[in-house]
């Protein structure tokens, strides 16, 4: 038997699967709906003091596309208020609740100050500070897209912190340029703990007959439409084995996560609990169960008894990589009989390494450099890279 409880912010969850803030947290029936479906725990939709104005919403506003979908999701239409109805009615399927707040005011402390309280008389578990929150261009919209700003993700999580008794999660929408100083802006305001990626802007697609866009923008907002799913996962992996190299605090990891391997990668990253919106839109509340089968399946596979036996392994094989003194010397090798001389690894080789011989791959070692290339597009796993002993 396996066991995949996660204990987070004191909180014990049956699974570490939490559904991520989101067009399907926008009341209390789809929240209990995700529960339902086998979510550790819930997020509802991003509340403001004063609700998105429901005329303005963009029609259409949301396209699934390969690559993941796109969206223009703003915060909350319902009354800040109304919220505590909302979260009771998400209880009654018995999971933890996290209340997702967002300041839209120039001081962001005075909405925090506001909604915090505000959601803790409610009955949330935790309040989930917006990352568009902690954008300052957010209020007037300059720009072509949320840019958040260390000092004032600071000022949001310390004012949540003084604010409010139950544990507060700093949500992320790292860039390269900031991340590092948005990690030390969370830590110095006191959150309990860090919830990362957000989805990506700017994004746009076109009906190729029409030459329009598949989701237009909501009305009064200069930016481009949104993209999550998919195209963010190894992104957003990227950014959660960055932040647990630099962090203490527990993570809460997002960005693509679509079936249980994605799930166990973002664990291995260093994160201890896994967040799901765009799933759960395409493919519904039940994604949760058949991603907590998977993990099951594997933990057990592979004897591994609880989800603290690869938590951050993939970290610590990244920073051994980065330890060795010299570079592991490979090749690529044909297993023959696997072989189905499609002839792509010969056609693709980047080093001219690869001949057919007899409809198999034949690969030159003294030509290959172990690029790894040939291993990753073969599509009966037919070639594997080893050791060069020479």
């Amino acid at each position: 038997m396996v066991d995949i409880s996660t204990e987070i912010l004191g909180i014990l969850l049956r699974n570490p699967l939490i559904s991520a803030a989101g067009p399907n947290g926008r009341n209390g029936h789809l929240l209990k709906k995700l529960a339902e479906g086998g979510a550790g725990a819930v997020v509802t939709k991003s509340i403001c003091v004063k609700p998105f104005p429901i005329s303005a919403l963009s029609r259409p506003r949301l396209n699934k596309v390969k690559t993941g979908l796109m969206l223009t999701d703003p915060y909350s239409d319902k009354e800040a208020k109304q919220w505590k109805k909302e979260i009771e009615i998400a209880k009654e399927a018995g999971m933890p609740v996290i209340a997702s707040i967002q300041s839209l005011s120039s001081d962001p402390k005075d909405d925090i100050r506001v909604l915090g309280p505000m959601m803790e008389e409610a009955g949330a578990d935790a309040v989930e500070l917006s990352a568009f929150g902690s954008c300052s261009n957010v209020v007037d919209f300059s720009g072509i897209g949320p840019i958040q700003d260390p000092k004032r993700t600071y000022e949001v999580t310390k004012a949540a912190k003084e604010i409010v008794s139950i544990p507060v999660i700093t949500k992320l929408a790292p860039e390269i340029s900031n991340f590092i100083d948005l990690v030390k802006s969370v830590e110095a305001g006191g959150a309990d703990a860090i919830a990362m990626r957000d989805t990506i802007v700017p994004a746009i697609a076109f009906d190729l007959d029409s030459g329009k866009p598949l989701v237009v923008r909501n009305r009064g907002l200069s930016w481009l439409p949104e993209i999550g799913g998919a195209v963010v996962k190894q992104n957003a992996l990227g950014f959660v084995l960055e932040a647990a190299r630099r962090t203490k605090l527990p993570i809460i990891g997002i960005g693509g996560v679509s079936n249980w391997k994605d799930a166990v990668e973002m664990i291995m990253a260093g994160a201890t609990c896994v967040g799901l919106c765009t799933a759960t839109i395409i493919k519904g509340p039940k994604v949760f169960e058949s991603i907590t089968r998977g993990i099951e399946k594997f933990l057990l596979k592979n004897d591994y008894k609880t989800l603290a036996d690869i938590r951050g392994l993939g970290l610590r094989a990244v920073e051994e990589e980065w330890n060795k003194e010299e570079v592991t010397p490979l090749y690529a090798k044909v297993i023959v009989d696997k072989c189905t001389g499609c002839t792509l690894c010969a056609k693709l080789c980047l080093y001219d390494s690869i001949k057919m011989l007899n409809k198999k791959a034949q690969i030159n070692k003294n030509d290959c450099s172990g690029c790894g290339l040939c291993e990753s597009i073969c599509p009966v796993h037919a070639i594997e890279n080893v050791i060069d002993k020479r």
